[in-house]
């Protein structure tokens, strides 16, 4: 199953589906996909988020709870410092390493509900918000989206790091963009937006990647491996709990 439209730039978006690859780690995601968060947006923003790929992700959020996926997005820290709102200069590649690979800037905003402004609602060719309101204001987000014609019920929460100057253990300087589905009130929105995932991320069982769409040549994780890993993970937990105490969590 696939869906697909045109972008602003009359480009064809194809996005296979269902997600794969639940469990794997953040590399191995972001390596088996071609698709960048603002496919995703193309597709699912169509008609004001009412269409069949909306209708399909809702239909597997209630079967399936919170689920989200790897993009093939990263995100980096721009050459311009803080500006005067707080907000992060950072440059954002999408479709990273292949050949329709773009770069953009964006100042990247605190961690909060993205609303729209008289600008847009991101910085051109990014998933980056021009500007969030806390994360307790949800009534004047949705008035905010309200005003400018986008549907009131996709208020959702945009996630940046703090730092992405300082490499981690491996050098990497850039963060992977996730995008999840997690409405309230047990997550941030139906279109959540992180620009902070850890590139060393070992996975979890909720966050998978889109199959690629352009040359067919994704690659698939022994998921059962990876539960296996997990279920010998919890089970070294639980034999280190049986000595404590009850009260000692």
């Amino acid at each position: 199953m696939s869906s697909v439209c045109q972008n602003s730039t009359a480009e064809t978006i194809s996005i296979n589906l269902p997600p794969v690859n639940l469990w794997a780690p953040y590399q191995f995601l972001f390596d088996s996909t071609d698709i960048s968060a603002l496919d995703i947006y193309a597709i699912r923003s169509t008609n004001n988020f009412d269409n069949p790929f909306e209708r399909y992700l809702a239909l597997t959020y209630e079967q399936e709870g919170t689920f989200g996926v790897v993009t093939r997005d990263i995100v980096r820290g721009g050459e311009k410092g803080i500006d005067d709102k707080g907000r992060i200069s950072v440059e954002f590649v999408s479709h990273a390493g292949l050949p329709t690979e773009r770069r953009a800037f964006a100042y990247a905003p605190q961690k909060g509900l993205y609303v729209p402004t008289k600008d847009g609602l991101f910085w051109p060719g990014t998933t980056i918000p021009f500007e969030t309101l806390e994360f307790r204001e949800v009534s004047e987000a949705r008035k905010r989206l309200e005003h400018y014609g986008h549907n009131p019920e996709m208020v959702s929460g945009f996630w940046r790091a703090e730092d992405y100057r300082t490499p981690d253990e491996k050098g990497n300087l850039h963060k992977f963009v996730v995008v999840r589905y997690r409405p309230a009130p047990s997550g941030f929105g139906r279109f959540d937006i992180s620009a902070a995932r850890k590139v060393l991320h070992e996975g979890n069982f909720c966050v998978g990647c889109f199959p690629r769409s352009l040359d067919g040549a994704t690659r698939y994780y022994h998921q059962e491996e990876r539960i296996r890993e997990y279920h010998e993970r919890v089970q070294k937990i639980m034999d280190g709990a049986k000595n404590l105490h009850p009260f000692s969590f």
